[in-house]
């Protein structure tokens, strides 16, 4: 998926959820999935409750085991199994992972079961990638590869893991109307004028999403493209994941904060919002994209840069793009191959699972001090979470006036630095924050 520049996922979720019991859906026969409050929850069967949800994990991919032919024909075997790896690898970093996202157009239906079925022993939610309205596709809503991925969107739309179903990739080569109209109906009862797919009974019960590229020469704010292609999902239970992948040539942190913000400003309405992180080398794609977006990894600092730029941005879960490492061409997996890098992401999804609650409460504001300075502030009571981040590459002065501090200020984790400190009479916290840093303080009023 995601290849070619920062873009986005615009989702659709009619799904459940993380903390408060509820009654039980009438005749529920999967765990569905929905938006409330710009956050996402699915319906937790097992524990017969409703559950919030801060999707944190992978995009995996097992392309280079499966024989495409056609495109629809894989060898046997191969895919579904590295699939269950990869999730037994990630749960075995971490017990925080909690959600990855796969695209399984060379599956079978059985496969595509099989490792909803594993993830789900896992206690993994999963996001299934579908082509129906993709640029470029070898799999699409027109031609005669329908019957597989509707085959597929069957045979586990009544499994617990499925969280939700993307059902383009690329969808920008299409109207927003046609979006609006057709995408999502897709999904939900195989049916858009001139294709109606016997047989297939829909899933309505799970997130529908499609993806939607951000960026000039993509989609852009100011011709409006972006608010329009940002809302062409119901309100009830649409979103956006924006895809943030800066570390190019041409690439810069801040520009994390202005395509995340940008598409959260422009989802109107009870819209949720994620961030997809760079976790993967340009040089990937082949040796036009390194010349020209450059071929290196993101460092540790940077990783920790992008993931907080896009939570105090808006984004309510992080998914890092990706597991595999697309670079080695030799199934490696960046566990192995890029420890550094991975122990980081290791670090941060742990660190973000415990202050979830404080990111997906309301209300958020994002201060943009300018020079390269960020704050993020997120309040519940008296309790108050700041993240402060100097994304520039020379140290910066703080004087944050965000009081009353009167119930003292602490530091939830430790390896971040302690550079601000309450001024005489305890109504600013000032200091000198080193360049390219993150650190996080809780407030008590």
């Amino acid at each position: 998926m995601f290849r070619f520049s920062q873009r986005c996922l615009v989702l659709t979720l009619a799904c459940a959820g993380l903390f408060s019991t509820v009654t039980t859906p009438a005749a529920a026969q999967a765990d569905p999935s929905w938006i409330s409050g710009k956050n996402l929850y699915y319906w937790d069967s097992s524990q017969r409750q409703t559950r919030r949800h801060f999707p944190i994990g992978f995009w995996i991919n097992a392309y280079r085991e499966v024989e495409f032919g056609a495109g629809i024909n894989p060898r046997e075997g191969l895919g579904w199994r590295r699939y269950q790896q990869q999730i037994d690898l990630i749960k075995s970093a971490s017990n925080v992972f909690n959600t990855v996202v796969i695209k399984p157009q060379h599956l079978q239906p059985n496969e595509w079961a099989r490792v909803l079925d594993h993830a789900n022993n896992k206690n993994m939610k999963v996001i299934g990638v579908h082509d129906m309205m993709s640029r470029g596709s070898s799999e699409n809503a027109s031609n005669d590869f329908a019957p597989f991925y509707f085959n597929r969107l069957d045979a586990v739309k009544n499994k617990p893991a499925l969280l939700a179903n993307i059902f383009g990739d690329d969808t920008n080569n299409y109207s927003a109307n046609d979006i609006a109209n057709n995408g999502v109906n897709l999904i939900r009862s195989g049916f858009m004028p001139g294709r109606n797919y016997a047989g297939y009974s829909g899933d309505g019960q799970h997130v529908a999403l499609q993806s939607l590229p951000v960026r000039p020469g993509w989609l852009r704010d100011g011709d409006g493209a972006l608010s329009r292609y940002a809302n062409a999902v119901p309100e009830t239970n649409g979103g956006t994941g924006v895809q943030l992948y800066p570390i190019n040539k041409n690439g810069d942190i801040g520009g994390v904060q202005r395509d995340m913000s940008a598409i959260v400003n422009a989802a109107a309405g009870n819209r949720y919002s994620f961030g997809i992180i760079q976790a993967f080398n340009w040089a990937a794609d082949g040796a036009f994209q390194a010349r020209t977006l450059g071929d290196r990894w993101p460092t540790a600092n940077e990783i920790d840069l992008i993931s907080y730029m896009s939570l105090i941005s808006g984004a309510r879960g992080l998914i890092f793009y990706s597991f595999d490492d697309r670079s080695s061409g030799n199934f490696g997996y960046i566990n192995f191959t890029q420890p550094t890098m991975f122990n980081r992401i290791v670090q941060v999804a742990g660190e973000v699972r415990q202050i979830e609650n404080n990111l997906m409460d309301r209300p958020r504001a994002l201060d943009v001090i300018g020079g390269g300075r960020w704050l993020g502030r997120w309040e519940n009571g008296n309790d108050r979470l700041m993240i402060v981040i100097n994304s520039s590459y020379s140290t910066k002065w703080f004087n944050l006036n965000n009081g009353p501090f009167t119930g003292g200020v602490s530091r939830p984790f430790r390896r971040f630095g302690n550079s601000l400190r309450l001024n005489s009479n305890g109504t600013r916290l000032q200091g000198n924050v080193p360049a390219r840093s993150v650190e996080i303080y809780r407030v008590r009023k």
